[in-house]
């Protein structure tokens, strides 16, 4: 096997590993400062783990908040200061949608 090769193989060993990582997460945590890309939480949305993010750049844009009083709207839970305390927030908001494979965000997530 050539060194080229060698990277190839890593790199795709690596892209499996991460695609079963986001296939058996329940949650996909971003707490990002800035996001330019916002692929991360499309991706977790496709594998159907719930985005619990930062409402900041791209992911703002990407993402909608859940609201339990219509369950047809929202595929995320977000946060907005930077500090733990509202993210572990954001996480506990989210955590009874993980519960039940027919909630609101779970059905969102099939549209």
């Amino acid at each position: 096997m050539a060194a080229s090769d060698e990277g190839v193989g890593q790199y795709l060993l690596l892209e499996s590993a991460a695609q079963r990582i986001y296939a058996g997460s329940n949650i996909f945590l971003m707490p990002s400062t800035f996001e330019p890309c916002e692929l991360g939480q499309l991706i977790a949305m496709r594998y159907g783990s719930i985005p619990v993010v930062r409402e900041t750049g791209g992911l703002k844009d990407t993402v909608v908040q859940f609201d339990r009083s219509d369950p047809d709207k929202g595929n995320s839970f977000l946060f907005y200061r930077y500090n733990a305390h509202e993210m572990m927030y954001a996480v506990k908001r989210a955590l009874p949608s993980t519960r039940t494979c027919v909630s609101g965000v779970s059905s969102s997530m099939r549209r």
